[in-house]
């Protein structure tokens, strides 16, 4: 639709792709209020349709979250569930694609509280890794990223995510063949956070990181 408002003619099935290849995740951010929106029905990406929640319109729209974290959800949703060792990849793959969120997060955070630029490319390359995310979080925000997920009835989601990090942390780093099945993650967490994550991060984003 962008290309056409500039008068750019754009074959049916060009667009078709666009929409099937670049629209991985039905979220955009909107540059003038910052907000993450769902866009379900894929039509906000035509500058001339209004923001829903400010209204402004004329600008281009970015996709959200970023393109790495897509490819992260992409390869998460296509992942397999049915034996113990798929769950424990699975477990791996969902906390490297939530760290993603998270740091995306935070600078998000960096730039709306209107850090220096090396501090927004500094402080969260230098806190690296889940715990290191969450004391940052906590440092900018006032408070943690469980007490804002619980305040977004999202207390559920932080719990499957501690305890599938929990998990993974116990599948990288060893366990005793005797004690294997302990390192199991559970099945309904998997499939709560792999299905919750995004929603969860855009309710983040909005309330701290615009």
């Amino acid at each position: 639709q962008l290309m056409r408002s500039l008068g750019v003619d754009v074959p049916e099935a060009m667009t078709q792709a666009y929409h099937m290849d670049w629209f991985i995740t039905p979220y955009i951010t909107c540059p003038t209020c910052s907000k993450v929106i769902l866009d379900e029905k894929l039509e906000l990406d035509g500058i001339e349709t209004p923001c829903p929640l400010c209204g402004a319109s004329g600008e281009c729209r970015r996709l959200w979250p970023s393109m790495i974290t897509q490819h992260w959800i992409e390869a998460v949703n296509s992942h397999p569930l049915e034996r113990p060792e798929h769950q424990n990849m699975l477990a791996v793959m969902l906390c490297a694609m939530v760290e993603v969120l998270m740091e995306d997060l935070l600078k998000n955070i960096l730039c709306f509280q209107e850090a220096r630029y090396e501090h927004i490319e500094i402080l969260p390359d230098s806190h690296q890794g889940r715990q290191r995310q969450l004391v940052l979080f906590k440092l900018l925000c006032g408070r943690s990223v469980k007490e804002a997920l619980v305040s977004m009835d999202r207390g559920k989601f932080y719990d499957a995510w501690h305890r599938i990090a929990e998990s993974r942390n116990k599948f990288v780093h060893g366990t005793p063949p005797g004690d294997l099945f302990k390192a199991f993650p559970n099945g309904e967490d998997l499939e709560l956070v792999r299905a919750d994550a995004l929603e969860a991060f855009r309710l983040l984003h909005n309330e701290m990181g615009s």
